[in-house]
C-alpha cells in the first residue's frame, strides 16, 4: 500500500514538473555524450602516442662556422653562445621533468642521502614494473646532473632570458 501511495505521488510530481524533467533527461544525456566524447579522445590520443612514440624524432640541426661552405646548406651563420644558452634555457624543462627541490641549509650527508635513494628507487625492479604497466616512461637524471643543469640555466644572461621570453610571448 505504502508503495503504490510512493509511486503516485511521484507520477503526479512527474505530470506536475514535465518541463524539469525534460531538462533533467536532456542535461543527463548532454553529459553522457560529452563524457563518450572525451573518453574517446582521450583513447585516440593514447594510441596515436603509442603508435608514433618511437617513430617520431625532432631534429634541430645548429650550424658550425663550416656549414655554410657545404653546398645545399641552408645556414647562414654559425651558431652563437647566445643562440647556444637560449636554447638550452628553452629545452632544459624537457631534460630535467619535474625535479625535486630541498630548502636552503640541508645538510649534505642528508641531499647525498635523498639523491641515493631516489637513484635506486628509479633501478627498483618493482618501480620499473609499476611504472611500465601505466605506460610511463622512466628515463631519470641524477640529482647531481639536474643540480648542474639547473646551475647552467640559473647562469643564464639576462638579455638571453629577455629574448627567449620574447619569442614564447609573441603570437
Amino acid at each position: 500500500m505504502r508503495a503504490s501511495y510512493l509511486m503516485s505521488g511521484v507520477a503526479t510530481g512527474l505530470r506536475r514538473n514535465a518541463s524539469m524533467t525534460v531538462a533533467l533527461v536532456l542535461s543527463t544525456a548532454i553529459a553522457l555524450f560529452f563524457l563518450g566524447g572525451a573518453l574517446l579522445i582521450n583513447k585516440e590520443i593514447a594510441k596515436t602516442q603509442t603508435a608514433y612514440k618511437d617513430k617520431i624524432n625532432v631534429s634541430i640541426y645548429l650550424c658550425t662556422a663550416t656549414s655554410n661552405q657545404t653546398p645545399g646548406s641552408s645556414c647562414k651563420h654559425a651558431v652563437t653562445d647566445a643562440e647556444r644558452q637560449a636554447l638550452m634555457l628553452l629545452l632544459a624543462r624537457l631534460e630535467y621533468g619535474r625535479p625535486y627541490f630541498l630548502p636552503p641549509g640541508v645538510p649534505a650527508e642528508r641531499v647525498n642521502a635523498l639523491r641515493r635513494a631516489f637513484d635506486a628507487t628509479m633501478k627498483d625492479k618493482e618501480f620499473l614494473a609499476d611504472a611500465e604497466k601505466l605506460k610511463l616512461d622512466v628515463d631519470p637524471l641524477t640529482g647531481e646532473q639536474v643540480a648542474a643543469l639547473v646551475e647552467q640555466v640559473a647562469h643564464t644572461a639576462p638579455e638571453t632570458a629577455a629574448r627567449v621570453r620574447a619569442a614564447l610571448e609573441a603570437k
